[in-house]
């Protein structure tokens, strides 16, 4: 009797130890996760670009009179004072033109002195006086333009700065006005750097956003800057959009044509939250799949977001993850909507 009475005990046993295997292979089919807590901020993502360093201050210098080059004293890249002599024409047309004015100019002085008394005397006629009179005029113009023309048959710098290009050579005929150097001031108040933007990033911009500037020439070091003007067109080449800074060297000495980095803060700003690069399971573009944990905290939740941008290891999300508090990190590539968990902690 006691034989029989064991069998249904071994088979109950039997059944639970069955149970058993059955749960801890469920347990085992689970994949273990970690969330992270979304990150919500109002943010600008910085604008980064490059540019060349140059002064805002430049100056085309010409003959005020055309001619021929004589000499030119500077070249490109030398520094030059304000006031100095940095080129001449070859003035022997000029002062032969010069000469020829003053002997006019006095032959007239002594034909008016002489029809005057003669216009005393009634010698001559009213006509003939007026007539001296207006000759003397046109005579002393003449003279007094000759007089400038020699005066700017020279060009002297109306800066201190640096040549930044020599355009002309000795020997060449000069038109009145036509540039023959370009100058700028190496004040270190004139510094600029002038960027070419994309429509994107333009109208993100206010004058006066903060930017640090990082010239190869300095290494690591960065310099302040300021946005200070905004293009309000599109360059028809490049299609980007114009922006200057003012840059503020310290102590530091500049000069054109440096290459430097930019990175511009901009004042507006967007709320954003923030998720673990690890979070994202599929991304296409500026769209991607995140998982969630549900407040039960034994199923989960797929995301479709539109990612704004990438920031070192976080994403910018601008919409899909409202009412949510936190992703799916570790482990969230294993994952599919119906697919068992076992939370291990949150980062």
């Amino acid at each position: 009797m006691k034989r029989y009475k064991l069998i249904p005990f071994m088979a109950f046993a039997l059944i639970v130890a069955c149970g058993k295997k059955e749960t801890a292979a469920v347990q085992d089919d689970a994949i273990t996760i970690k969330t992270a807590k979304i990150i919500t901020e109002e943010y600008a993502r910085p604008i980064i670009s490059s540019g060349i360093i140059t002064s805002d201050v430049e100056a085309n210098l010409s003959f005020k009179v055309g001619g021929i080059i004589e000499k030119l004293y500077v070249q490109e890249g030398d520094r030059v004072a304000k006031g100095q002599l940095i080129a001449t024409l070859n003035t022997t047309e000029i002062a032969a033109q010069l000469q020829q004015s003053k002997n006019d100019y006095e032959k007239a002085q002594r034909n008016y002195k002489r029809m005057e008394n003669l216009y005393k005397d009634n010698a001559a006629t009213t006509e003939e006086f007026e007539n001296s009179n207006t000759a003397l005029s046109t005579a002393l113009q003449a003279y007094q333009i000759a007089k400038f023309n020699k005066q700017h048959a020279a060009i002297y710098a109306n800066q201190s700065g640096s040549v930044i290009k020599k355009l002309m050579n000795e020997g060449e005929i000069a038109n009145a006005g036509t540039a023959v150097y370009t100058i700028n001031s190496t004040n270190n108040n004139d510094w600029v750097i002038r960027l070419g933007l994309s429509d994107k990033d333009w109208v993100k911009l206010k004058k006066g956003d903060k930017a640090t500037i990082s010239a190869d020439a300095y290494g690591e070091k960065e310099f302040e800057a300021v946005v200070s003007e905004i293009g309000v067109g599109a360059n028809p080449e490049t299609g980007t959009f114009s922006v200057k800074l003012k840059i503020n060297p310290q102590d530091a000495k500049f000069a054109n044509g440096l290459a430097a980095k930019v990175k511009i803060h901009p004042s507006n700003k967007e709320l954003l939250q923030f998720i673990p690069s690890a979070a994202i399971v599929e991304a296409n573009e500026n769209s991607g799949t995140v998982y969630s944990l549900e407040p039960d905290g034994k199923t989960i939740k797929q995301h479709k977001i539109k990612i704004a941008f990438t920031e070192n290891d976080r994403i910018a999300v601008s919409s899909g993850l409202e009412n949510t508090t936190t992703v799916i990190t570790d482990g969230s590539a294993y994952l599919l909507p119906d697919s068992k968990i076992k939370l291990s902690g949150t980062k």
